[in-house]
């Protein structure tokens, strides 16, 4: 198996293709032949296992503001593995690759929400419940700002920086 960062814009149709069949495999009610579900991501690490894809992760470079602090965020969206091999700790191998990347420049911190979150929680992320404010997208049209409580944020601090109390303001959509 080999892991590959690919830069969005990089991404060939051939290559597109195989990750939206991954999401709607994974996900299920992803949108048909989308490869994102709110907005394109920066960059992506793939998983292969020859020419066949077997996970997904899409990555975010962001600033967000947690009450009144700035900080540089590497956001995780659309984490997924092709149900037949998501006990060969796939999604942890991308996850630590994302780690290696945001340490080596300097990202402080990674964040996702996600519905499982004892499974993040063995990675060393933390879950916090937060007020906080958002763009709501909803099939490709902006609908406004949304300020809620959220229960499933993970975040890992990957320095000696300890995460701001306060609103998390994702000064965009949420991941």
């Amino acid at each position: 198996m080999r892991i590959e960062r690919l830069e969005e814009f990089k991404l060939s149709g051939t290559v597109r293709a195989k990750i939206a069949a991954l999401l709607k495999e994974g996900f299920g009610v992803y949108p048909e032949g989308r490869t994102f579900y709110k907005q394109l991501p920066d960059f992506r690490y793939l998983a292969w296992d020859g020419e066949d894809l077997l996970g997904h992760l899409a990555a975010e470079f962001r600033i967000i503001n947690v009450g009144g602090t700035l900080l540089p965020i590497f956001g995780v969206a659309d984490l997924c593995v092709t149900p037949s091999r998501q006990q060969e700790r796939i999604a942890t191998q991308m996850l630590r690759e994302l780690e290696a990347l945001a340490r080596s420049s300097n990202v402080e911190f990674i964040l996702l929400t996600g519905s499982e979150p004892n499974v993040y929680k063995g990675m060393g992320f933390d879950r916090l419940e937060r007020s906080c404010r958002w763009l709501l997208m909803n099939n490709l049209s902006t609908l406004g700002v949304i300020r809620r409580s959220v229960n499933n944020i993970m975040i890992k601090c990957l320095g000696d920086r300890t995460w701001p109390e306060g609103e998390i303001d994702f000064l965009g959509h949420i991941f």
